[in-house]
């Protein structure tokens, strides 16, 4: 039996305690860099909101005016928003990636901006995929 560092070599662990990491290129996170990683978040997550919220007015509009004398204008302002919906999700998408950047060359052990990264660029498809039914519909 061999007990390397409280930890068993041969079998489980020594200790049910978690042990400290000893290695020097992951650091935990510093006050200030927590509080740059949450404002990050709810810049991310105001500019989702955003782009949402342009996409609703896209499909409102194309609802309210898409059987008027004239659907090219409304299907061309609500392609408007639809573009402008996929600007604030291709913003954020940039801005997520930045941060993890960051993250990665501070390196900074937590958080990342994976996921904000994933939910915007999924967002960004669905925003391009309805500009396209609203072009052909």
């Amino acid at each position: 039996m061999i007990v390397f560092n409280g930890v068993l070599i041969s079998g489980a662990p020594f200790s049910l305690m978690p042990q400290p990491s000893k290695s020097p290129a992951l650091e935990t996170v510093r006050p200030e860099d927590r509080r740059r990683l949450i404002a990050n978040e709810q810049v991310c997550i105001g500019w989702i909101q955003v782009g949402l919220a342009f996409l609703a007015v896209a499909l409102g509009t194309k609802a309210a005016f898409g059987l008027d004398q004239t659907p090219f204008f409304a299907t061309a302002g609500a392609l408007l928003f639809v573009v402008a919906s996929v600007l604030m999700f291709v913003q954020t998408s940039r801005r997520a990636l930045s941060v993890q950047s960051w993250i990665i060359d501070n390196n900074i052990l937590g958080p990342s901006c994976r996921g904000i990264f994933v939910i915007a660029a999924s967002l960004t498809v669905g925003a391009v995929s309805t500009g396209i039914l609203f072009w052909l519909f």
